[in-house]
């Protein structure tokens, strides 16, 4: 099948199977593009995701843009963007409907207060994921690895800094303590 065409589907398939969306979207964009279609290594996976945070709207749809953007460029970007918003598009627009004909039968919102705690599930989920690939839970992090992160969660818990400036002053912050193990010996 020609790449654009993968593309394409992989993104389908991540658009319609994604419910929660947002960071609920991430476990299955990483399957798909890391580990089924091997398009990224798990390291770069979880850089690309820091970028996708940082800028202006939904992250599955920064995340679909970076992927297709590396595999195809700007069309790339295009497609993989249309193709995870769009089965959201059109289920959104059949649910919205039943929604404000149901919305307050007794069942529907006995079916919607599980669902709350599943998608928080979903979302520790990911974030438990992304902490053990990066050694967070396996004792393979530094212990500036690990400041890092409860700086993070401190500022996210206890403060009204938006996630982009806290992504910001951390990326910065790591050049200053990480650019020696990343320069030439």
């Amino acid at each position: 099948m020609p790449l654009f065409l993968l593309l394409i589907v992989t993104f389908l398939i991540v658009g319609i199977v994604s419910f929660g969306g947002g960071y609920a979207m991430l476990p299955v964009i990483d399957h798909m593009v890391v580990t089924e279609e091997h398009w990224f290594r798990e390291t770069d996976f979880i850089d690309m995701i820091a970028v996708a945070s940082m800028a202006p709207g939904p992250i599955a749809v920064n995340a679909a843009v970076m992927v297709g953007y590396r595999l195809l460029g700007v069309g790339g970007a295009f497609l993989a963007a249309v193709s995870v918003a769009v089965p959201s598009l059109f289920l959104i627009l059949i649910f919205a409907r039943a929604f404000f004909k149901y919305h307050r039968h007794p069942r529907v919102a006995a079916a919607f207060y599980v669902l709350r705690p599943v998608i928080a599930g979903m979302i520790f989920y990911a974030a438990a994921s992304f902490a053990r690939r990066n050694g967070l839970l396996s004792g393979e992090a530094s212990w500036t690895t690990l400041l890092f992160f409860l700086v993070a969660f401190v500022l996210f818990a206890r403060t009204k800094l938006h996630p982009a400036l806290v992504l910001l002053f951390s990326g910065v912050a790591g050049m200053f303590v990480y650019l020696p193990h990343y320069l030439p010996h």
